[in-house]
C-alpha cells in the first residue's frame, strides 16, 4: 500500500494506484495542466471510500510507502484508465513541441 500526501490530506491506497496518479501528475505538470482523477481509498481499516483528486500543474502531491496499509487495494480498470490518460498527454505533448522563444519584454520583467 501507498499513500497519496497533499496539502488538504492523505489518501492511503493500492500501490499501482499511487504509481499511475504520480505519473500522470507529473505529465500534466509538464504541459501546464491539471485534471480531477477519481480513486480507491482507505478511510479506516476495513472500509473503502473513493476521492477526486486534482492533480498535475502546481499541485503539490508526494507518495510515499505504508507497511501497515493492510491489504492491497486494488482497481485495475482505475490504474488502466489513469495510465492511458499519461501516455495520451506524453504523446500529444511530444509532437510538434518548439522551444519557447522569449520576447524582449519578457526578459526586462
Amino acid at each position: 500500500m501507498k499513500r497519496i500526501v497533499m496539502s488538504f490530506g492523505e489518501f492511503l491506497t493500492g500501490d499501482e494506484i499511487a504509481d499511475a496518479v504520480s505519473r500522470y501528475s507529473l505529465a500534466l505538470a509538464k504541459t501546464h495542466q491539471t485534471e480531477v482523477v477519481e480513486i480507491p481509498y482507505r478511510s479506516t481499516p476495513g472500509r473503502v471510500e473513493r476521492v477526486r483528486l486534482q492533480i498535475g500543474w502546481l499541485v503539490d502531491i508526494g507518495v510515499a510507502d505504508d507497511r501497515e496499509g493492510g491489504r492491497e487495494l486494488l482497481e485495475p480498470e482505475t490504474v488502466q484508465l489513469i495510465q492511458e490518460s499519461a501516455d495520451a498527454l506524453k504523446r500529444v505533448g511530444s509532437l510538434g513541441e518548439e522551444p519557447r522563444s522569449w520576447t524582449r519584454w519578457e526578459y526586462d520583467l
